[in-house]
Formats: C-alpha cells, sequence, structure tokens
C-alpha cells in the first residue's frame, strides 16, 4: 500500500503514522549511502504531502550529498516555514528547473492553496503541469489566472494546453488575444501553424508520436517504437536498422519532393550516414565547415542532440536546408527539433558497421517495405505543412513534455 492510500481517508494518527514510515524510510536509504534512492523516498511522499516539514528536511539532506545545494537550501528554508508563500514558490520554481516536475506541482499546488490568486505561482503550477503533460490541469490553473490577457505567456501556455487537451477553439480565442502583444508574435506564429496542422485528423487513434511531432514542431517522424508511449525504452542500433531509416528518409524527402544539392555530415561520426542517404538520393556528400552558415541540403546527424551544436549556424534558412537526426534521447532536450527524425529512445547504444552501411541501405530502399505506403499517406495528408513547404514554420525547441 502506498502512501497516498494511507493518507486518503485517513485519520490524523494513521495519518502521522504513514508520514513518519516514509520519513523513516528515506533516512535509513540515505543512511545506506543511496541519496538518490533516499531523495525518491522522500519525494514519493511530498507528492502528496508537500507541506510537510520533515520530508522536506528529508529531501534536503540526500539533495545535499547529491550535489544540488540550491534546491537542498530552498527545500530547508520551506520546512521552515511551509506557509509562507515566497518560499514555497522559490522552492517549487526550483524544482521546475530541476526537471522534478511531479514534485514541483505538488509544492507549487500547496503554494496556491496558500494564494490563490498570486499570478506567478498560478503560472508556474500551470508550468510544471503542462511539461509532466497535464494539460488539462494546466488549462484549470491558468482559467483562474488573474490577468490572463495581459500576460502572453501564460495567454500562450492556456491556448497549448487548450489546444493540446482537444479544446482548438479556446485556442484559437486565445491566439486573438496574442495579437494585442506585439512581443508575442513569435509565440502566436508558432500556435497558429499548429491550429493549421490540428485541423488534419491524427494518423492513429489514440494519436501517438508521429501524430505529436508533427501538432507540435511540423516535424516528420520515420519509425514508432513497438510500446504505446510510442519510443523504444532500450535499442541497439544496429547496420540494418539503420538502414531501414536511411531508405524512409530518403523515401520521405523525394514525397516532399525535396531534391537537396547535397548530404552534409554534422561530424565525423555522421559521414557514414550521410553517405548512405545521399547515395539513395544520388547526390554529393559533405563535410560541415568550421565556420559560417550551414550549406544547402540535408543536415545528417547521429542523435538530435548534435543540432545544438550548430544551431546558432542554421540561421533563417528558408527552408534550404533540412535537419535530420537518425535517433533523439527522449528525455533530452534540444534547441531545435529535426525536420525529419528516425525514432525516439530512451537509452541508445551504435552498433553499426560504417563500411557495410551504403550497401545495406541501398538493399533496403530497394525492398518493397509495407511501412512506406503508410508513411507515403501520412506525408501526402500533411504536405503543405511540412518542411520544407512550410515557411511560416516556426522552429522550436524539443522538451519531453506534453502527450509524447
Amino acid at each position: 500500500m502506498g502512501l497516498f492510500d494511507w493518507l486518503r481517508g485517513k485519520s490524523r494518527a494513521e495519518r502521522e503514522a504513514a508520514l513518519t514510515a516514509a520519513v523513516a524510510r528515506s533516512a535509513a536509504t540515505l543512511a545506506r549511502g543511496d541519496a538518490r534512492g533516499a531523495l525518491t523516498e522522500a519525494n514519493g511522499a511530498l507528492v502528496h504531502a508537500p507541506d510537510e516539514p520533515r520530508l522536506l528536511h528529508a529531501a534536503a539532506n540526500a539533495l545535499l550529498l547529491l550535489g544540488r545545494t540550491r534546491t537542498a537550501e530552498l527545500s530547508r528554508l520551506a520546512a521552515d516555514a511551509p506557509h509562507d508563500v515566497p518560499r514555497v514558490l522559490e522552492l517549487g520554481s526550483q524544482l521546475l528547473i530541476d526537471d522534478a516536475l511531479d514534485v514541483a506541482d505538488a509544492v507549487l499546488g500547496h503554494a496556491l492553496t496558500l494564494a490563490p490568486f498570486d499570478a506567478v505561482v498560478r503560472s508556474e503550477r500551470a508550468l510544471a503541469q503542462a511539461l509532466a503533460g497535464r494539460h488539462t490541469d494546466a488549462v484549470a490553473t491558468l482559467s483562474l489566472h488573474p490577468c490572463l490577457a495581459d500576460d502572453p505567456g501564460a495567454l500562450f501556455q492556456f491556448a497549448w494546453s487548450s489546444l493540446l487537451s482537444g479544446d482548438p477553439a479556446a485556442s484559437a480565442g486565445a491566439a486573438e488575444e496574442l495579437a494585442r502583444h506585439p512581443s508575442a508574435e513569435n509565440l502566436r506564429r508558432k500556435l497558429l501553424a499548429a491550429l493549421r496542422r490540428a485541423e488534419i485528423p491524427p494518423d492513429a487513434d489514440p494519436p501517438d508520436a508521429r501524430d505529436f511531432l508533427f501538432l507540435e514542431h511540423g516535424a516528420l517522424l520515420l519509425e514508432l517504437a513497438p510500446v504505446r508511449s510510442a519510443r523504444f525504452a532500450a535499442l541497439e542500433l544496429d547496420t540494418a536498422h539503420a538502414a531501414r531509416l536511411l531508405s524512409r528518409a530518403a523515401v520521405a524527402l523525394r514525397l516532399l519532393e525535396v531534391r537537396p544539392p547535397a548530404c552534409i555530415a554534422i561530424d565525423a561520426d555522421a559521414l557514414p550516414y550521410a553517405e548512405a542517404l545521399a547515395a539513395a538520393l544520388a547526390v554529393p556528400t559533405l563535410s560541415l565547415p568550421e565556420v559560417g552558415r550551414v550549406p544547402d541540403g540535408v543536415l545528417v546527424a547521429r542523435t538530435a542532440t548534435q543540432l545544438a551544436t550548430v544551431h546558432d549556424r542554421l540561421g533563417a534558412h528558408g527552408g534550404r536546408v533540412v535537419t535530420f537526426a537518425l535517433t533523439h534521447p527522449f528525455a533530452e532536450r534540444t534547441p531545435v527539433t529535426p525536420d525529419l527524425l528516425g525514432l525516439f529512445a530512451e537509452r541508445l547504444r551504435f552498433a553499426v558497421e560504417p563500411e557495410t552501411l551504403v550497401e545495406t541501405a541501398a538493399e533496403a530502399g530497394r525492398s518493397a517495405e509495407p511501412f512506406h505506403a503508410r508513411l507515403s499517406a501520412f506525408i501526402e495528408a500533411r504536405r503543405a505543412l511540412l518542411p520544407p513547404h512550410d515557411l511560416a514554420r516556426v522552429p522550436t525547441a524539443y522538451l519531453a513534455d506534453a502527450p509524447l
């Protein structure tokens, strides 16, 4: 039985016993030298009792040993005054920065009970809920924002969460309000582009990662994982699998009527993949120059996180550079989402034989892969809203949030 089961509908004495047991488990785990496990114990209980000083101190003890001194200090300050709104808010905001989203939501929820009309607290909690993928909760939180129409950031989050929770009408109404804020023009453009994409029915029921990557970023995912979350938990990418992704990328580029002058390898590790894709497209392969704008063509990377190294060099390329990454570590943020992505994985290991990749990819391209028919149908319905055709698309960072 979990802590929440203990707390729900229990007497004060039973609640006290459950909290005492949670604190003791965290302390015992820490005494065994497992600071991460101790923090997990404390956080698991804090989600249901965010105002409990003993749990906040237990979390602080573990955080200190993990080197997260700032969060530890704020946790202690909140423990010493759990009804002090500024202290609780500061802890919740720091937990948000730390990506401890469930605990941040709970702590900020506690702050909101103390100050229900505090705009900052409400905005911070809605952000925690949205990043955790709880968009319906975020909409509910922002619906009572005291100055929603005057806060473009909160207004955009309300619109975005409304869209992702299935209410495009509310999102469109918020987009109209955003037009009154000249400083939020990029946010409004991003929202309008997503609203256009939302008019196309999802490819799957329930929608999967390909649908949401298209909705949120106007990007194309080439493979779904064999799990409901549409990502691989762990994957060893071998030559055959990489070749299939490269053949699909070539098919997608042809369907999108992209005729690149070259394939550009983002680094030496990406060169075999760029060569295989270039061979399929019958174009030359280039290495990325050390300085200057990325040359026109398809920029090839093994992982999407590598795009961070060239983010500032992509510039306003107007569709002349198409970014393609074979893989994306699901939980890692990237400053720009690739136009084409092979697959998502939580843990990934490369086991590709570069010397045979070109030949294997060519063979994969010659085979009549059933997947290509579904890929073709997906692209055909969305061609005008996929890169490089959608020149109004706003390149945005990937966050491991929301329906993905």
